[in-house]
């Protein structure tokens, strides 16, 4: 397989790690353990890149998709998002965002922020991970935060270790939960998406079964040779068979294109406002968002958190 695309973002293979065994089953690890590998530009591009391939690639008989070091993905890069450079028109055209991005910029825009690229991106990819012609096994290992359970959401089978640990934050970080909340009501249960997303809080492994996020949990010890079981079921099926049914089940999990815009757009709108703001500043500076002193003033006189500290997770992810 190539290793690049023609687009002017410079690739760094080294954080998406893909392999290809014999069967024809390609496996991409998710590569920044610093960042909880979180998506950056970078690996959202490649991902595109790689569906784009792989649905070219007879050979390609299943995807994993997997995170290095005991951890999935912690979501996109906040600090990227907020700072990181724009992307050229032709390029946005080249990726087919074009209709999504002019919905939010308008039609003279030359360039456009990270901040809206990657969002973009992250529904693009979940949209070809559902339309593709082949199947796609998410391993649910460690923890997974915001668009890292939405590419779980994407995947067609999901095998979860037993020290799983998802969350959807949108609405501590003052942002509107919109961007994933086409691709997860359509798969989640409409009771586990509910607990997920208002109360902001993580869930197990166990949860995220009964949620419909995951097929099965394993020890982690067991992870690899569970996954190795199901992908080696995937490869003994008749390849148009397995592409028409998946075919037939995107019209029930694919987004219509215009629900997805209005989502981007209404991300990109809270993502600019003041509270979006303050809550992506006050995560990356590790304190509590001036939005939530007030409540959390009135929990603590409860007696049940200390308001002078921020919000603590197990193993809390740098990104969302």
């Amino acid at each position: 397989m190539s290793e690049e695309m023609d687009t002017s973002v410079d690739f760094n293979a080294s954080e998406l790690l893909i392999h290809e065994d014999s069967r024809g089953v390609v496996t991409a690890t998710l590569n920044r353990p610093e960042k909880r590998n979180a998506f950056s530009l970078n690996i959202l591009l490649r991902l595109y890149s790689l569906f784009v391939e792989l649905e070219q690639t007879p050979s390609c008989q299943c995807l994993i998709l997997r995170g290095a070091c005991d951890t999935f993905c912690s979501g996109m890069d906040l600090h990227e998002a907020l700072y990181g450079l724009s992307t050229p028109r032709a390029t946005v055209q080249e990726l087919g965002l074009d209709a999504s991005v002019i919905s939010c910029l308008g039609e003279d825009y030359a360039t456009a922020p990270s901040g809206l690229i990657m969002p973009a991106l992250v529904q693009r990819v979940m949209s070809m991970s559902i339309s593709s012609r082949f199947p796609v096994v998410g391993v649910a290992d460690g923890n997974a935060r915001g668009g890292g359970v939405g590419l779980l959401c994407a995947c067609d089978y999901v095998v979860a270790s037993e020290r799983f640990c998802g969350g959807l934050t949108e609405t501590r970080l003052g942002f509107m939960p919109s961007l994933l909340l086409p691709f997860l009501r359509r798969k989640l249960t409409a009771c586990g998406l509910q607990s997920a997303s208002l109360s902001g809080s993580v869930f197990s492994a166990r949860d995220a079964q009964r949620f419909g996020l995951a097929h099965r949990v394993v020890p982690s010890d067991l992870t690899p040779t569970a996954v190795d079981n199901v992908v080696g079921n995937f490869v003994l099926n008749h390849s148009g068979a397995t592409s028409y049914f998946k075919s037939e089940m995107s019209r029930t999990l694919l987004p219509p294109e215009q629900e997805q815009i209005d989502a981007l757009r209404t991300h990109w709108e809270s993502w600019n406002s003041a509270d979006g703001r303050e809550g992506v500043m006050a995560f990356l500076e590790k304190r509590v968002a001036k939005f939530l002193l007030s409540n959390r003033a009135q929990v603590q006189e409860a007696g049940d958190v200390d308001a002078t500290e921020p919000p603590q997770e197990p193993d809390a992810p740098q990104q969302q």
